[in-house]
Parts: structure tokens; sequence; C-alpha cells
């Protein structure tokens, strides 16, 4: 048996989903702004970073943490809106005979 979604439930799981991930982004995003030193000084600790190459571990640090979020973005807007801008504006419009 294949169960069918309405056009309604997966507009909402689309709009779920997006939610989720944004939200998980806005932390992501003020963990980095508001606790950088302290998330780059656990990893480093984890990675055994010394004294001499953290100035340019933090550097490469920062980096990293901006480009995989610019790319978690891109990754959100392909699976989450864009697939929903198209089931909302794709509706097929009823013909009255």
């Amino acid at each position: 048996m294949i169960l069918q979604m309405s056009t309604v439930g997966r507009r909402s799981s689309f709009v779920s989903g997006g939610v989720v991930s944004s939200g998980f982004l806005l932390l992501w995003f003020l963990s980095m702004t508001f606790a950088n030193e302290f998330v780059i000084g656990i990893h480093a600790k984890f990675l055994g970073i010394t004294e001499n190459n953290m100035l340019q571990f933090k550097y490469d640090a920062r980096m990293t943490m901006y480009l995989l979020m610019g790319a978690f973005k891109l990754g959100v807007m392909l699976l989450f809106f864009i697939p929903w801008l198209v089931l909302r504006l794709g509706r097929t419009s009823k013909v009255v005979s």
C-alpha cells in the first residue's frame, strides 16, 4: 500500500523542517558570536593545539565555522525553502465550467 501525503502535509513538513534548521543555524551563530573564545578553546584542547599555534588556529576555526554555516544555510534553502516555494506557487487553478 502506498501512502500519499496531501500538498498541505508536504508543505507543513517543509515549513517545520525549515524552522528546525533555522533554529539550529541561529543557535550556531549565537554560540560563535557570544561564546567564540570558549568554543575555540574547547576545540583547541580536544585537538591538542599548543599556545604557539593558537592565533593561527583561532583564525582557521572562525573561517571554517563561517564557511560551514554558509554551506548549511545553502542546504536549508535548497532542501526546504525552494520546495516549499514550488508547492506554494505551483497550485493548479480549478476550471469552472
